[in-house]
């Protein structure tokens, strides 16, 4: 991505099994980095005008044919709207669509 076209959002760092929400306009970039661990870090996005439109895994299965998250896939809602655009992966390994993310309970 041409950064001239896009502004960065950064300056959050959060520890284990915290979670901070970001609020993004279009074209904006968010870049999420895993300092510490190997694990991926589960990512959620809402809509603005409505939380109960949200990131699907399901739609978005539908729309990329596709289990997994990749550099060009598109995450849409749960209306089929597209929320955002996986633009790099840095990270080994795969990031499917089928298992729940993390929370509580995996971190005790």
């Amino acid at each position: 991505m041409n950064s001239k076209n896009h502004s960065f959002v950064n300056g959050f760092r959060l520890g284990a099994g915290r979670s901070v929400a970001v609020g993004l306009t279009s074209g904006q970039i968010l870049e999420i980095e895993n300092i510490r661990g190997n694990q991926v870090v589960d990512t959620w996005a809402l809509t603005q005008a409505n939380v109960l439109e949200y990131s699907s895994m399901d739609h978005t299965r539908s729309v990329n044919s596709n289990l997994f998250y990749q550099p060009g896939v598109t995450v849409v809602s749960n209306h089929r709207r597209l929320l955002f655009t996986l633009i790099a992966d840095s990270t080994p390994g795969w990031h499917d669509t089928l298992l729940c993310p993390c929370n509580a309970a995996n971190l005790s």
